[in-house]
């Protein structure tokens, strides 16, 4: 793993794709190596989808330091990892229809934490979980990012 300096950020939690678990917003894990193969799957994705580029396309992972203090003051709401949490499976069909939910509420979370699935199967991967950030107020409680690993892609 090499680490590279610390840049300067903003994240844009508007520009996610409209049809994802928890609804559009920016997307991280805890853990590397499903970091690592979302790079991988971002990346081949892009890859397909250009017929040629000046730069060559590399799958590459940031890490983000965030301030557990800041993240308990957010309008979050949690699933547990085994997705039987009541309400699991409503919520994620209608982000993934394009419906956001807000459970109710006038404006969405901030934050939004559960297990990651394996759509449209409708089943839960194992082991594995994703925290999706919807707001500004949200994605301002990330650090400043540091590049973690490069690959091209990670195999």
């Amino acid at each position: 793993m090499r680490k590279g300096s610390r840049y300067s950020h903003s994240v844009d939690v508007g520009v996610g794709r409209p049809n994802c678990d928890f609804g559009p917003g920016f997307y991280v894990t805890t853990d590397l190596g499903q970091a690592r193969e979302w790079a991988n799957i971002k990346t081949r994705r892009l890859r397909a989808s250009r017929m040629s580029t000046l730069h060559p396309l590399v799958a590459v992972v940031v890490r983000f330091e965030i301030d557990r203090t800041a993240l308990s003051e957010l309008d979050s709401l949690v699933f547990q990892n085994d997705g039987e949490v009541f309400g699991f499976w409503p919520f994620v069909e209608d982000c993934r229809a394009g419906r956001i939910r807000a459970h109710g509420r006038e404006k969405p979370y901030d934050v939004v934490y559960g297990p990651v699935t394996a759509w449209p199967q409708r089943s839960i991967l194992p082991d594995r979980s994703q925290i999706s950030f919807h707001t500004e107020r949200g994605s301002s409680v990330l650090g400043s990012p540091d590049r973690a690993c490069v690959g091209r892609p990670f195999l």
